[in-house]
């Protein structure tokens, strides 16, 4: 059933960190830092955090002359550096032993 793959995949990646591997860090590690959070906790933490985020990109743009000075180079540096990032992680990861493969 789920709980023994659920048990599983926690064997397999306690396995990787003993064993020395490292993946690249991305938003999806939160849910096994999260996981032992009741929900409640997990709620005023994704609440907070969304709440922090959302502020800073509302009012952080006022002080940056970036959002009143178009530029190309900057448009594009917004597009292209985070799209490089995530498909850098995705070929990590693709790149990887599968730790489940051995279940």
């Amino acid at each position: 059933g789920e709980g023994t793959q659920d048990k599983g995949a926690q064997q397999a990646l306690q396995s990787g960190e003993q064993s020395g591997e490292q993946s690249v860090p991305g938003f999806e590690d939160l849910g096994s830092a999260w996981a032992a959070d009741s929900d409640l906790v997990l709620f005023v933490k994704l609440f907070g955090l969304s709440t922090v985020l959302s502020a800073l990109v509302k009012y952080g743009e006022i002080y940056l002359d970036a959002a009143f000075e178009p530029s190309l180079f900057l448009a594009l540096l917004i597009i292209y550096v985070p799209t490089a990032l995530n498909a850098a992680k995705w070929w990590t990861l693709g790149h990887e032993p599968d730790p489940m493969a051995d279940l």
